[in-house]
Formats: structure tokens, sequence, C-alpha cells
């Protein structure tokens, strides 16, 4: 998108360039990209009317789509950039990739001359983002998988402040405080499913998000919503307030989790009262569970440790069983008004093997079955305690048949 959001430009395997109006969503422009191979990453630059594309060919291409020309060709860089991004100030015609040798390359594109090379990560570079305000930035930061934040100092290309991390880091967005623009922070997402924030001056690490059943890939600032889009390895995005209170009181709140990416669909159930909510196994240890009374919107639930291959609910109540390959069985229950998921029981031995199906008895939660790929049939007793809200325990237990049962149902 361009930094007015009103064209976009997208590239093809064909090799094409085409610019898009968003408003009328028409073709503005449509142009050869003149790479050899795939284009692999374009960005607008801060003026908006200046184009970068990055090939597999280890090239850079500057188009000015305004007059219909390729300005230059960077080539003196070991590619493809899956990482680009110009200097956010606009009189400084600069562009800046990082190439597949772990190095931070930066042109001058208006004079089409290698400027300067900063050498330092030892891994992949993901991202990097410009320091001290909207202009004038002179320093860099750059995250990388090697378990390190680099701050970069423009003027000579020099290490700054290098800060371990000690996790693969796969984006980093800079967070300008309103309150006190001297302030250097940084938001890193770990690969491990965390958000961290990170004082450039101090290297101070504060944790303001962690969660472990999600992997992150990717991390996004929107700055003029306040706000952080991470996407995580599953595709799934999820959509955190960033505003300065949130970041002053170190805790990010997720606003929205939009499902980008839904592979084998191995079971799905609706559950709740008047069968509101939809509950979706999706070859993933995580739940989705989406709300149909408004617009389909979605909560991850996260508990299990791998896939969660049955899904089970009793008839009229806010209940929801799980079970998988971990051979737990997970017990959910929703607020409705809230949207709030809980897991309010847990059977982590249950069976030997993976649990194939659940059903909860007819218009009852009162008990409820498990199958497994052992061959074994088990039949449980819920109840509600004054000291737990809800447990469950055996009752009945037998080897059903010699190989793997797949599913199990009551009788009315």
């Amino acid at each position: 998108l361009s930094p007015d959001n009103t064209l976009l430009v997208t590239a093809h395997r064909s090799g094409l360039l085409r610019l898009w109006s968003v408003d009328s969503g028409k073709v503005v422009k449509l142009w050869k990209g003149q790479h050899k191979g795939p284009i692999v990453k374009v960005q607008f630059s801060t003026c908006g009317k200046i184009i970068c594309s990055s090939g597999a060919d280890s090239s850079l291409r500057i188009w000015d789509y305004v007059h219909s020309t390729c300005m230059c060709a960077l080539r003196e860089f070991s590619g493809p950039a899956l990482v680009l991004a110009f200097h956010p100030d606009i009189k400084r015609t600069e562009v800046y990739a990082a190439g597949a040798d772990n190095t931070i390359y930066c042109w001058n594109y208006a004079e089409k001359r290698l400027l300067r090379q900063m050498r330092g990560h030892l891994s992949q570079i993901t991202a990097i983002t410009f320091l001290g305000g909207e202009t004038g930035s002179e320093f860099l930061a750059s995250a990388s998988r090697d378990k390190v934040l680099i701050v970069w100092r423009l003027a000579d290309a020099s290490q700054h402040k290098v800060i371990p991390m000690f996790e693969e880091l796969e984006g980093i967005a800079c967070l300008k405080n309103s309150n006190n623009p001297d302030v250097l922070n940084v938001v890193v997402s770990c690969a491990t499913g965390a958000l961290k924030l990170v004082d450039c001056k101090t290297s101070k690490l504060t944790t303001l998000t962690e969660d472990t059943s999600q992997e992150f890939r990717q991390l996004l600032h929107c700055k003029r919503t306040e706000q952080l889009a991470v996407i995580t390895v599953e595709q799934n995005i999820l959509l955190f307030k960033a505003t300065d209170e949130c970041v002053a009181a170190n805790k990010l709140e997720c606003t929205k989790q939009l499902i980008g990416f839904n592979d084998e669909i191995l079971d799905i159930c609706f559950w709740g009262e008047n069968d509101r909510f939809l509950a979706v196994a999706s070859n993933s240890k995580n739940i989705k569970i989406y709300d149909t009374e408004a617009n389909m919107n979605c909560k991850i639930a996260s508990g299990h440790n791998d896939t969660v291959m049955t899904l089970s609910s009793a008839a009229g109540t806010n209940l929801l069983l799980s079970a998988g390959k971990d051979l737990s069985i997970c017990l959910w229950r929703v607020n409705p008004n809230t949207f709030t998921l809980n897991c309010v029981a847990r059977n982590n031995s249950s069976h030997t093997s993976t649990i194939g199906c659940l059903a909860f008895g007819c218009n009852t939660a009162a008990f409820f079955a498990s199958v497994s790929q052992d061959g074994s049939l088990k039949v449980w007793n819920l109840k509600k305690n004054k000291d737990a809200p809800h447990s469950f325990n055996l009752k009945y237990s037998a080897l059903s048949h010699n190989k793997e049962v797949n599913s199990v149902s009551f009788a009315p």
C-alpha cells in the first residue's frame, strides 16, 4: 500500500507489476518488472511516488511510475532481498535492503550509488525499523534469527548497541512515545509467541504478551490506529492495541483475531445457548471458536500440546469437550457476554493413544464417553464441586475393539 492508502502495487509470477486504485479497484498502470525470475518484495517510497522491487536475480529496481520509467537497477549485493525499506525522511533518497549474506545494504537511488554496508548478524535478518521520529532518523534497528537485536548508527554504519534477546526474532516495530519523543522503544515479535518491549538506550527488556501456543512470523505496525498486527505460522492475524497507556502498563490487549487459513477440518461442533458458537478443529493444537451472532468473530483457544482431533458439546450449555493426539481431554466453558474462554477441567492420562472421538450423553452434561486408537472405550462422570467448578472422573473402561476406534455415540 502507498503511504496515503490510495494505491496498491502487486507483483505477479508472470513478472508483471500492477498498480491499482484502492477506491475504484481498477488497474492504473501495468508494466514488466524486468527481473530475471520472480519478484519477491515490493515497497513504496516515503513520498509515495517511487516503487522499489526486489527480484530473485539479486537486483533491486527503482520505478518512477508517474513517468513510467525505471530510474536504476542496483546489483551490488547478494539477494534476494526479503527485507526492503525507504528512509522515512523524504529528502534522503535512500533505500535499504537485507541480503542473503546477512548484511544490510544502503543505496542512494538518485545517485545510483552504494552508500554503506552493515555487517554484524550471523543469521537471516527478518525486519528493520528506523528510530528517532518521522524525519532525521539517524538510527536503525535490525532483528534477526541469530537472537540478537542491533541498533546501527547510520552516519558511519557502526553498531551503536547490540542487545542479546535469547530468542529468534521475526519482526520489529518502532513505537513513538507522544509524551517523550526521545524514548527509543521498539517492539519485537519472537518466534516462540512473545511480544517484547526493548528500550534501545538501556537495553531493558519487558514482556508485553506471551502465548507459547502461537508461533509468530511477522509484525506490522499501524501508527494511525496505534495497533500491532502479528501473523502466526498458521496464518492467523492477531491485532493488539498498542497505545502509550498499554505500553506503559506493560500489557497489550488482543482486540481481534482473524483466521487467515484453515488446514484440514477434522471436526466441527455447535455449542452454547441457541447454538450460538461454532468450534472448529483444523489440524492444529489450537481450537478456533466463532461467534455466529457477531459477524463470525473468532477466538483461538490454546490448551492442547498436539493436534485436536475431536469436539463435543452438551445441548443447551456453554460446555465443550476437546481431545486429540496429546492424549488429554479438556473441558471448556465460554462466557457469552464477554466471549471469553476458560479451560475448567482437564485429564492428561486418559488413554494411551490418540483420542479419536468424544460424545456427551443425549440431552445431558452429566457424563460423556471417549474412544481411542488404543481400542478402548471409557465413560466419564462430569460433576460440579464446591472446590472446583467442574471435574470428571472415570466411571467405566473397556477394551472394546482390537484396532483403533474412530466414533462413539449414546443411544437416546
